[in-house]
């Protein structure tokens, strides 16, 4: 009887009868999805077969080549053994059989991600296309930071290629997707800005048909541990100068560093200045230059879509049309009208935040921060002084005005 355990790979042979194979391509996809979903081989174990010493996979070949690949040490197996040659050979084929087929009505009802469709392309097929052609309420977004091929092979191992990631912009307005935005984030100084190829490329998503453009700024954290470190001065040598002094001395902050408003100025403004000249939308992530924000999103959806405008980006843009917000202005009715601490996702952060918190809604939370003028999430302090306040309305609430 065969037994579930964990074996080291280094001791596990592929079957050299095995009779699949797998292109490079599908592979590196193998590889991603393992990354991601770290449960996939508990729940798939590989089939073992272990004869005089040796253990043989006949089924799960191609899974313990990606787990080689990405440096696994143990991986799980349904282990037999002393199983004869016609014994592996039947149930390697029956292993890879699949005798049902998706029904893509009751595939949508599962509301599953786009991207995760993407993601299993390898067992799903052109299913994911049926699901997506023509949805005229989904927004995608496609995250390309640098159009070099082989330096983006070593800064995002494992992804498609630039070039392959553009022409996923072009299917996706093929298959009816109104708007896709190109997501140039992070967008890393050295690199994505190296022979202006920041520029090239928002000019070739705009080829391709993306509507518009949102950008974000690397940050580095100075708390990272050996892994993250390491990584730091991998993306040294791609760029070609010591990222971690680069950011210590751009950086007005500790910790989680973030460059200073002036260092991103002049990127900001060539880009938000060739997407008005090619008719595409620009969105900033960062809290600098959120004024640059065509409308309240900053991930790129359009005015159209419905996202929250109970936010202090939407306050900006406000003050930057009008001169002048009142908190009034956004916050029309309560819907944060919830105990802060239940808050769904959000960080409370130390003991002591928690207790000065303990009896207030999330509305209450919001409007501390709009008033106080000292704290970093207020609109004075965190749009870097583009909003600075004007005097109180009726309500002891700050007026901001819009400093240009």
């Amino acid at each position: 009887m065969s037994q579930k355990i964990e074996l080291e790979t280094s001791k596990l042979e592929n079957w050299d009868k095995n009779p699949r194979e797998i292109s490079e391509e599908n592979l590196e996809k193998l590889k991603r999805l393992m990354q991601k979903h770290p449960e996939f081989m508990e729940k798939n174990p590989l089939l073992v077969n272990k004869i005089g010493g040796k253990f043989v996979v006949y089924g799960g070949n191609q899974r313990l080549k990606a787990a080689k690949g990405l440096g696994l040490e143990k991986v799980w197996a349904d282990l037999d053994e002393n199983l004869s040659e016609k014994k592996m050979a039947e149930l390697s084929v029956i292993d890879n059989i699949h005798f049902g087929e998706y029904v893509n009505s009751l595939l949508i009802k599962l509301n599953l991600e786009p991207e995760f469709l993407a993601e299993v392309n390898i067992i799903l097929n052109n299913v994911s296309e049926e699901i997506i052609k023509n949805q005229k309420n989904w927004h995608f977004k496609i995250s390309i930071i640098n159009l070099n091929k082989e330096k983006a092979a070593k800064m995002e191992q494992f992804a498609p290629t630039p070039q392959e990631r553009l022409e996923m912009i072009k299917d996706l307005r093929s298959l009816g997707i109104e708007h896709v935005t190109l997501r140039l984030r992070p967008f890393i100084i050295g690199y994505s800005n190296k022979d202006n190829e920041h520029l090239e490329l928002i000019k070739k998503a705009k080829e391709n048909g993306a509507d518009s453009v949102s950008t974000e700024f690397f940050c580095l954290d100075l708390r990272a541990d050996k892994r993250l470190r390491k990584r730091y001065q991998e993306m040294s040598k791609l760029i070609g100068f010591d990222v971690w002094n680069f950011y210590r001395i751009n950086s007005g902050n500790s910790g989680y560093l973030r460059l200073t408003r002036s260092i991103k100025e002049p990127y900001i403004k060539e880009m938000k200045a060739l997407c008005e000249k090619l008719g595409v939308r620009f969105y900033v992530s960062d809290a600098h230059f959120k004024e640059c924000c065509s409308n309240g999103s900053c991930c790129g959806l359009p005015e159209s879509f419905n996202y929250s405008r109970q936010q202090f980006t939407e306050a900006l843009l406000i003050a930057k049309e009008k001169g002048k917000v009142r908190f009034s202005d956004i916050y029309k009715e309560n819907l944060f009208d919830f105990k802060w601490q239940e808050s769904c996702g959000y960080n409370c952060n130390s003991s002591q935040e928690r207790a000065k918190n303990l009896n207030n809604t999330m509305f209450d939370f919001i409007r501390n921060n709009w008033n106080n003028l000292k704290s970093h999430n207020s609109p004075y302090k965190y749009f870097g002084g583009i909003l600075k306040p004007a005097g109180l309305d009726n309500d002891n609430n700050v007026i901001y005005k819009y400093n240009e």
